[in-house]
Parts: structure tokens; sequence; C-alpha cells
């Protein structure tokens, strides 16, 4: 994920393959739809993506 300034959101991945973002200020988001896109990068593996879509609901 990015932020609105354009900076890349990390979040270490666990034993499970879940990614949790905790303590970030999400700022002002509001109801609707925002696609997320998560990268794997690391040395000895191919590159991974992953797009999904979100709901923010009130």
């Amino acid at each position: 994920m990015k932020d609105a300034n354009g900076k890349v959101i990390y979040a270490n991945v666990d034993a499970n393959g879940e990614a949790i973002l905790s303590n970030y200020n999400l700022g002002n988001l509001k109801v609707g739809a925002y696609t997320l896109k998560a990268v794997f990068t690391a040395s000895g593996y191919d590159r991974l993506e992953a797009t999904d879509t979100i709901s923010i609901i009130a």
C-alpha cells in the first residue's frame, strides 16, 4: 500500500502468510471502495503480486 503522499507502507508477513498493519493512521478515508495491492519481493524468490478491493462502510 501507499499513503496519500505515495510513501510505501510496509508490513511483515507471518508464518500463516498474513500481513497485519497496526497502529497506522488511515487518515481521511471516506466510505467507498479502495483497491489494495500487495507485492512480495525477496532475494531467491520470484516476485509475487496480489490485488483486491476493500470497502469502507459507515
